[in-house]
């Protein structure tokens, strides 16, 4: 792991996430208030404001981050009013004034055989394109074996890949195997 991340770590900055509020949103004392119950957070959740209309929101649980990132764009209602927001992943570098080109989004891998439905590899074959945080409930379970599903934090300046070439060792003759998986971007 490079220093950076470390960084992050110890700073408890890498489970956090940006809020951008449209115009009229809630002041800082509301969202304190109403925040953590409209993402459905289990855990703390820390609030400060980052920017004008920019919101800094650090959770102390793995699930109620990716659950806020899950609500990439969503409303907030507040005396009889919807507010737009946005959530974004935050990321060591972030400018409050540039638009943010990171986006968590789904992707799918038809076809995956199943002896690479186990998490260590679908983390593995998903950072290929992105950052992996999630493993949806079916692919867990192995209850659609036709795809596994994993969801991907994304900078949408990359180009992406529509598959990428995989390698590993039969576990039985002990050969090398190689070949290509497609990825298929669910809402990109």
């Amino acid at each position: 792991m490079e220093e950076r991340q470390y960084l992050m770590i110890e700073e408890e900055l890498h489970q956090t996430v940006v809020l951008k509020l449209s115009h009229g949103a809630p002041d800082l004392k509301v969202l304190r208030s109403i925040l953590p119950k409209h993402l459905g957070t289990k855990g703390n959740c820390l609030i400060g404001l980052l920017a004008p209309r920019q919101i800094l929101l650090r959770f102390d649980q793995y699930e109620d981050y990716v659950l806020a990132l899950s609500r990439s764009v969503n409303y907030l209602l507040y005396n009889g009013e919807e507010h737009q927001c946005r959530v974004f992943p935050w990321s060591i570098g972030y400018n409050p004034k540039e638009e943010m080109t990171l986006a968590v989004v789904w992707i799918s891998l038809p076809n995956l055989s199943p002896n690479l439905f186990a998490k260590k590899s679908l983390l593995s074959i998903a950072s290929a394109v992105g950052k992996p945080i999630a493993i949806d409930k079916a692919t867990q379970i192995k209850s659609r074996p036709s795809s596994a599903r994993v969801k991907v934090i994304l900078d949408l300046m990359e180009k992406l890949s529509n598959c990428i070439r995989l390698q590993f060792v039969d576990g039985k003759s002990g050969k090398l195997i190689e070949g290509f998986q497609e990825i298929v971007y669910d809402n990109c």
